[in-house]
């Protein structure tokens, strides 16, 4: 119990510490909202999010969890669903493009599993 909440406390303030360090570096690259007339608010927004939480899994699960290939597997998806999101949100990639690299990285993602925990006796739709 006293475990978990450290973990879960550790996170949030890995987090909280990536958003105040990323901040001022998504200014200077350019990865900021601009308001405009669909947008509520009044100034440059940074998109960082995805981002920390991102970085904040993948750093607190390298710390406090067992390495695994499917653990492995699974960081490796979500960055390049991390990446494709940032320069979505940097420079308005195609939807089509976006649609691609999201089914690269989530077969990638099922292959590794299918590699690790099922066995080869199945239908395959590919």
């Amino acid at each position: 119990m006293e475990l978990t909440i450290f973990k879960a406390l550790s996170a949030f303030a890995l987090s909280f510490a990536l958003i105040k360090l990323l901040k001022p570096v998504s200014r200077k690259v350019g990865l900021v909202d601009k308001p405009d007339e669909r947008k509520q608010h009044d100034s440059a927004v940074p998109l960082i999010g995805g981002l920390v939480i991102y970085l904040t899994l993948l750093i607190v699960g390298m710390i406090f969890f067992a390495s695994s290939t499917a653990l492995t597997a699974y960081y490796i998806s979500a960055g390049m669903l991390t990446v494709v999101g940032v320069f979505d949100d940097r420079f308005k990639l195609s939807v089509r493009l976006r649609i691609l690299a999201t089914f690269i990285a989530t077969r990638y993602d099922v292959f590794r599993w299918d590699d690790l925990y099922q066995p080869r006796q199945y239908v395959r739709f590919w």
